[in-house]
Order: C-alpha cells, then sequence, then structure tokens
C-alpha cells in the first residue's frame, strides 16, 4: 500500500513539474499583461469615468438605462461589495464578527 502511494506521488510529482514547465510561460505572459498597474494616462482615464459614472448616478439617468447595462452595473457593484466582505473575513480571520473582549460587552 505505501509503495503504490509513494510511487502515485512520484508520478504525480513528474506531472506536475511537467505541466508547470510547459504553461508557466504563458501564465506568465498573461500575468504581465493583466496584472500591471495602470500607466499614468490610463489612471487619468479611469478618474474620468468615475465622474461620468457618479454624474450619472447623481442626474438620475439610472432611469434611462437598458437592463442589460443595470444588470452588467449591478455585477460590478455586487462583485465589489463581495470583494470588500470576503477582505474583512480575511482580515478578521474569522467568519463570525470582531472578537469583543466581555469587559465591554458586558456594559
Amino acid at each position: 500500500m505505501v509503495v503504490k502511494v509513494v510511487r502515485y506521488l512520484g508520478v504525480l510529482g513528474q506531472r506536475s513539474f511537467y505541466y508547470i514547465q510547459t504553461n508557466m510561460p504563458v501564465a506568465r505572459r498573461y500575468v504581465m499583461a493583466e496584472m500591471m498597474p495602470p500607466s499614468p494616462g490610463e489612471f487619468g482615464q479611469y478618474v474620468k469615468e468615475l465622474g461620468q459614472a457618479v454624474g450619472k448616478a447623481s442626474s438620475l439617468s439610472v432611469k434611462n438605462m437598458t437592463f442589460y447595462e443595470a444588470l452588467i452595473t449591478s455585477c460590478v457593484a455586487t462583485e465589489v461589495a463581495m470583494w470588500f466582505f470576503i477582505g474583512e473575513m480575511i482580515g478578521k480571520r474569522s467568519l463570525i464578527g470582531y472578537q469583543v473582549p466581555h469587559t465591554l460587552a458586558e456594559h
């Protein structure tokens, strides 16, 4: 039984090494393209788009959105909120709320 496990782990290690060796250049290319911080020109464009979005929300032009635009906007807002909540859970290291000392909870 132990011999089978050791052989399997050896084969698994060889396959993993082969997979990493063959796919790493592709993954690296995508990471370099997609994960780069925005350039100053792109940052200015983002600020402009954010200003337009705030202007739309404040002028109530949300009424004129198509269903598809509203759906995409709500999905993006939900994604941002979920990443915030997931970040809070990671920061707290717990799914339950912040740990409050008993001395403060009894007052």
